[in-house]
């Protein structure tokens, strides 16, 4: 955690400074700036000495920073499932009233065309090889499934890979049709009402219910575990 932290400050501050230098490269009053009287150097990237090197404005690098900071986001959000996440979905799953116990096998759905899907399901299929959580439920490997191919298992539970968007509506209808449960840890899934779970542990643990997906599947939360869920 602390390596994958300092990598992505690492990478913040080095693309926030090439695109500050884009950016004061592609102002106008830069292209012009060779020919500009000294009282015109202001407004564009000064001289830090004779040589020719420039300070970037503060303005340039704060756009920089911000393009930086969107696409930091985009890059942590598509990280894969964690042996973490998995076992606070099996601690979750085990506070449904009525719901599943014991070894809990887990469907995991993907799209063979979509290489964040592909690349999660390979990884939650190998953490799920040996068993996840323990307790009153541990959840195991099911299988990968294509995203065509979805299983009519009563009872099924199912973790949706990311990348999944334009698959959710088919998902919700297939669990709601076998009465089975949703798990991920991509937040679109609970926004579109197709995931009934999905975590998030970094920075900290948050477990979000989907009162669309948990109502559509019958789901029943303990009333103890109220206090622990974000219900959207």
């Amino acid at each position: 955690t602390v390596h994958k932290k300092c990598g992505a400050t690492a990478v913040f501050w080095v693309l926030g400074y090439c695109a500050a230098r884009v950016v004061c490269a592609q102002s106008p009053i830069v292209k012009g700036a060779v020919a500009a009287p000294r009282s015109d150097a202001t407004r564009r990237c000064p001289s830090n000495s004779e040589n020719g090197e420039h300070r970037i404005p503060m303005k340039h690098i704060l756009i920089a920073l911000l393009s930086a900071a969107l696409v930091l986001g985009w890059v942590q959000t598509s990280e894969a499932a964690s042996g973490k996440d998995l076992e606070v979905l099996a601690k979750a799953v085990g506070f449904i009233q009525g719901g599943p116990t014991g070894s809990v096998p887990v469907a995991v759905l993907y799209d063979p065309g979509v290489a964040a899907s592909s690349a999660e399901a390979d990884a939650v299929s190998g953490l799920l090889a040996g068993g996840v959580g323990g307790g009153k439920v541990t959840l195991t490997d099911g299988g990968k499934v294509e995203i065509g191919a979805l299983p009519a298992t009563p009872g099924a539970v199912f973790f949706v890979t990311q990348g999944l968007g334009a698959h959710h509506g088919a998902i919700l209808a297939k669990v709601t049709e076998v009465g089975g449960l949703t798990l991920s840890t991509d937040e679109a899934c609970l926004l579109a009402g197709a995931c009934v779970f999905v975590v998030k542990t970094e920075p900290s643990v948050d477990i979000l219910v989907s009162s669309k997906a948990a109502g559509a599947t019958n789901t029943e939360l303990a009333s103890a575990f109220s206090m622990m869920i974000t219900k959207k």
